[in-house]
This record gives C-alpha cells, sequence and structure tokens, in this order.
C-alpha cells in the first residue's frame, strides 16, 4: 500500500466508523509518507474557518518504535493470525481471482469475525451478562453479527452467485 492508497483507506475508515482521536501504527513507509503528505496538505490550507476545524479534529498520531513490532501488542497478533489463517484459503484453492467487491467483503466478513471474539470472560451461567465484545464497542449494538442466509460449500465458489463465494470463505475463515 502506498501513501496515497492509506489516505483512501484512512479516509473510508473515518467516513464509516467517524473521527479519529488516536492513530497507532507502526514506522511502514506508507504511514510515515501518509503523515508526511496529510501534514503539508493541512499548512498550506491558509483559511481560518478550515484550520480551525482541523484543530478541533485533530488526530494524535503514534508510532512504535522502528523495528518493533512487538509494540503493537494485541493488534499485531491479531494481523498475523488473519494473515495465517488467509495464506491457508487461499494455499487451500489454489490461485482465486477476487474482484475488488469479492475481497472487500471477504475482508468485511473476517473483520467481523475478529471482532467478534470476547475480551472480557465468558459467562458459564446465561443469566449474566454477555461477553464484551470489540464489535460492541465499535457498533454499540449487543448483539452478535448476523450469519447470512443459508448454508454454504465448495461447490458455492464456482457459483455465479459471487456473494456465495463470499459467504463459503468468510465461513472457511
Amino acid at each position: 500500500m502506498d501513501t496515497s492508497a492509506f489516505i483512501n483507506a484512512l479516509r473510508r475508515f473515518i467516513a464509516i466508523r467517524g473521527a479519529v482521536k488516536r492513530l497507532r501504527c507502526d514506522n511502514g513507509t506508507n504511514f510515515v509518507g501518509a503523515k508526511n503528505e496529510l501534514q503539508t496538505a493541512m499548512k498550506e490550507l491558509n483559511h481560518g474557518l478550515i484550520q480551525k476545524f482541523l484543530a478541533e479534529q485533530a488526530c494524535e498520531w503514534i508510532f512504535n518504535p522502528p523495528h518493533a513490532s512487538h509494540f503493537g501488542g494485541i493488534w499485531e497478533r491479531q494481523i498475523g493470525t488473519v494473515r495465517r489463517i488467509l495464506n491457508a484459503l487461499y494455499v487451500q484453492l489454489g490461485k482465486p481471482q477476487f474482484s475488488h467487491d469479492l475481497l472487500t467483503t471477504l475482508m468485511a466478513e473476517v473483520s467481523a469475525i475478529v471482532n467478534s471474539r470476547p475480551i472480557t470472560t465468558v459467562p458459564s451461567d446465561s443469566k449474566d451478562p454477555v461477553a464484551l465484545t470489540p464489535n460492541m464497542i465499535v457498533t454499540m449494538k449487543t448483539g452478535p453479527v448476523p450469519p447470512p442466509p443459508g448454508e454454504f460449500s465448495q461447490q458455492d465458489l464456482y457459483s455465479r452467485n459471487r456473494w456465495c463465494r463470499v459467504q463459503y470463505l468468510a465461513g472457511q475463515f
């Protein structure tokens, strides 16, 4: 991902999730380049109202030390877990051709799965409160993400219905 692609990804994230107060990342050249490019763009704006608005919406951008991925803690472990599972899926499938739409939908499904894991103890009694998940914090909803309709099999990989392909892959994930 280059600087421009990262800025677009950040804008998509903000458009969906809202303003970001703190952004933590490693010292990838795309992140450093994006920060420099955004700072340059903000300095070039010399309209008082725009600068005031940007100052009010300021995002604290924290970089981990170079070559210290262990500073990422849980998010680095989650990225590693997702990569290993996706790599195993790709090995199993051969070289699947994913359109942008299919890959975007699959990654949204993967995100929902990963963010549905409990971050508190799982209650043993059904009367106890539900275990807290990252999705509950992000979406402000207490229920889990509903599953897609139907059962999906490996034959769905070759289906004309692309949504069935994605749902099979999400089920495999």
